[in-house]
């Protein structure tokens, strides 16, 4: 055995395992109603940026030669570039609640002021 078939042995991904981190992956970008921290926002988004990212350079290298599979992709493409969109909104929505917080405590510290 040369060193290039024990390399290709110990580096095989089993089809199982490679499924299930993608699934958990994509997983992950799933959308809930409510966050709290912008954080976990951020990183959701920042998550989706990198599929869409790596499924675009995917098509772009021509690969995938079916024409379903292709229009698979983009299907997937697009409702990832939703869920961004969606994200920003939600993103949008936690600022929004964290300035009107902030400007209910201002409120309430100035009127024990007087």
């Amino acid at each position: 055995m040369t060193a290039i078939d024990k390399y290709i042995e110990k580096t095989k991904i089993e089809d199982e395992n490679l499924h299930q981190v993608i699934f958990s992956i994509f997983n992950f970008t799933n959308i809930k109603k409510d966050y709290k921290k912008i954080s976990t926002v951020d990183k959701k988004e920042e998550m989706v940026d990198e599929i869409i990212s790596l499924l675009e350079k995917y098509l772009e290298l021509d690969i995938v030669k079916d024409k379903s599979q292709k229009l698979e992709i983009i299907d997937v493409l697009d409702k990832l570039r939703f869920r961004k969109e969606v994200l920003e909104v939600i993103k949008s929505k936690i600022k929004f609640n964290d300035i009107e917080k902030a400007g209910n405590r201002l409120g309430k510290k100035s009127q024990s002021a007087f």
